[in-house]
């Protein structure tokens, strides 16, 4: 079963076949190898983000000295797409998860901003202000939330009305240092990362005008600096922060250390295929910035030195 991307008036194949590997196993390498050798064994399209850059990544195309780049939006894009006042928002990308059967991207910016781009339009939908956003999320309804992170104006949990293009965000929660969100259909629930925190959300009134999140649980994480939240399967979602990774259970209502990443510490982002076991990240190697795009099992790196990359996600199967 394949899939068709058109970007740039070009068709693109990206198989969603992925052999289970015989192994899960990782051991810890900081090699970063060429990737041509693995092509049958990694995921063909990556999406990575910092500076004021989203790209998409042919992995397969790459090695760790180039990243074969085949789509790009950049703040050049933003002069023409957003009001002069909002340029600036868009500086330090943070976020660029692929939704939608990978046809559009959620970005936001830890400037300030927020945004909804169109893959094959090369268009930005929507734009809005969000203080030091740092992970943004669909929810039902044509609503968004983003997770704004430390500064005055931050610290929260804050949901916007996409109909309604620039306006204020409709609901506001208080979390410090909120780095992550990430929805479940299956539970109907919302979860959020936040500094020490692990919160699950009811969505409230949600077909009405005046919707809000009602808190359900608040656990505390093993350890402190939550940087990313993202799902594995339909019960469980992966927790890197500062010391470590983690792992929550929806079934068992538990958090426990995630054994493949066991060894691995301050990732700023972490996707996990449960069913071939590759895991494609980014660590910092300067200050907050990478690089490389990083994957483990298989263990290869793909070089991208013109651009501070703060997170990698990989094209949804």
């Amino acid at each position: 079963m394949k899939k068709m991307l058109r970007l740039v008036g070009v068709a693109i194949t990206s198989s969603l076949f992925w052999g289970v590997l015989t192994s899960t196993n990782i051991v810890a390498q900081n090699i970063y190898l060429n990737a041509s050798p693995l092509r049958s064994k990694t995921t063909t399209y990556w999406v990575a983000c910092g500076g004021d850059k989203v790209r998409i990544i042919d992995v397969n195309k790459s090695d760790s000295s180039h990243a074969e780049i085949i789509w790009e939006w950049n703040q050049n894009n933003t002069k023409s797409e957003v009001p002069s006042n909002y340029v600036s928002l868009f500086k330090t990308m943070d976020e660029c998860k692929p939704i939608e059967n990978n046809t559009k991207i959620l970005a936001c910016s830890s400037a300030g901003g927020a945004m909804i781009i169109d893959i094959n339009g090369h268009k930005c939908e929507y734009y809005c202000r969000a203080p030091q956003a740092h992970s943004i999320e669909m929810l039902p309804n044509n609503r968004i939330v983003v997770a704004e992170s430390t500064t005055d104006l931050g610290n929260a949990l804050e949901v916007f009305d996409i109909t309604k293009k620039t306006g204020s965000a409709i609901i506001r929660d208080s979390m410090y240092s909120a780095h992550g969100v990430v929805w479940y259909e299956e539970t109907q629930r919302l979860y959020a990362i936040g500094k020490n925190l692990f919160r699950i959300y009811k969505l409230t009134d949600w077909d009405t005008n005046k919707p809000s999140l009602t808190l359900e649980t608040e656990l505390k994480l093993p350890v402190s600096g939550a940087h990313d939240l993202t799902r594995i399967d339909n019960h469980r979602l992966l927790i890197s922060c500062t010391a470590g990774v983690y792992y929550y259970d929806i079934n068992t209502k538990t958090i426990s250390k995630f054994d493949p990443l066991v060894d691995y510490t301050d990732l700023k982002s972490v996707n996990y295929n449960y069913k071939t076991g590759q895991i494609v990240y980014t660590k910092p190697e300067e200050s907050w910035w990478t690089y490389h795009l990083s994957s483990l099992n298989p263990t290869f790196g793909i070089g991208m030195s013109d651009v501070n990359v703060y997170k990698v996600r990989v094209f949804q199967e």
